[in-house]
């Protein structure tokens, strides 16, 4: 594991010969695996770097590589004997050092699906094996892995992206919205806003879990002024216990990403990043608390990932201090 930029990353160094990582601690049917993937050097043409599943052995697991000049492969490997299973060229026009791809393989039952940057590329039915681990694997690369993800299936959506079920402005039975009168449901355009400049305001939903994945458009609308004792934001919370205890990251009038928590009534600062945030300009803002690690995107980004144990679970929602804003495509699963 070393450092890179504002993460870490796990990071393999040779380019010789075949190798790979698993993860131990999960041994079962229906696993996704998903990681940003940044190859380093290649030992000659058509290498390539990927993600796996199911593997029992070295002689036996579902791939999904990623592979010079520009084609993603998915195949098996059956008491050593390779086959190819899918195939698909010209979806990345080229895989190249230095760039970053993100990679996500899912075997769910006999069904395995296979994505890049998003893009789901194909669904391939093979059930010759059942389970196993997922890791990550390489053939005469050298790469980088972040935000390597494991989950056992499909993400369970906890709120979707239209604020749906609501039958009011304020006080609706599925949003807290703290007691307060200054948050505006927009149905039509899916959206929240919060109109008060004059302190903290809250906007909370959902049912306490542990692993959350919350992401917003966040468009500052106005900012009180900046002083030596405030500094104005708005942003997404995560696992909410009460007015004292949770997880927020803040777009900040100072021109600021903050990933902070408050602790029985503390704020503790965990670390903080530059970004030019400007009044009426949205930023697609996500945060993650999954496990012990908490993580921050911006416009696609990773900015912040940190770990800390402080709040194992809790709702989540919106807020701002001394700001107006409006929050659209509010979408929250459970990784």
């Amino acid at each position: 594991m070393v450092r890179q930029g504002y993460t870490h990353v796990l990071r393999q160094r040779s380019v010789a010969g075949s190798t790979g990582a698993v993860l131990t601690t999960v041994n079962q049917t229906d696993q996704v695996i998903e990681a940003d993937v940044t190859p380093i050097a290649f030992a000659t043409s058509n290498r390539w770097v990927g993600v796996m599943t199911r593997q029992t052995d070295w002689q036996n697991y579902y791939y999904l590589q990623l592979r010079q000049p520009h084609a993603v492969e998915f195949k098996r490997v059956l008491n050593g004997v390779t086959t190819r299973l899918g195939y698909w060229t010209g979806v990345v026009p080229a895989v190249l050092p230095g760039l970053s791809y993100r990679l996500r393989l899912e075997s769910v039952g006999t069904t395995h699906r296979v994505s890049v940057g998003g893009l789901l590329l194909g669904s391939i039915t093979d059930s010759h094996l059942p389970s196993g681990r997922p890791g990550i694997v390489m053939y005469q690369a050298s790469a980088d892995y972040d935000n390597v993800l494991v989950t056992t299936g499909n993400p369970a959506l906890l709120r979707d992206s239209l604020f749906a079920h609501f039958g009011s402005n304020y006080d609706d039975a599925l949003w807290s919205q703290w007691n307060s009168p200054h948050w505006k449901l927009r149905n039509d355009l899916g959206a929240f806003t919060q109109t008060s400049l004059s302190g903290n305001e809250r906007n909370l939903t959902g049912v306490p879990t542990r692993d959350q994945r919350i992401s917003s458009q966040v468009r500052p609308i106005q900012f009180a002024p900046v002083t030596a004792s405030q500094d104005p934001w708005a942003g997404l919370i995560a696992r909410y216990v009460d007015e004292g205890n949770f997880y927020y990251v803040s777009l900040r009038a100072s021109n600021q990403v903050s990933l902070r928590k408050r602790v029985n009534g503390t704020i503790v600062g965990l670390d903080t990043v530059p970004l030019t945030v400007t009044p009426d300009q949205g930023h697609s803002v996500r945060l993650e608390a999954i496990g012990d690690w908490l993580r921050v995107f911006v416009d696609g980004n990773l900015l912040i990932d940190r770990k800390d144990t402080s709040h194992a679970t809790g709702t989540y929602g919106l807020a701002t201090y001394k700001a107006s804003a409006q929050f659209s495509g509010f979408v929250v699963d459970e990784p």
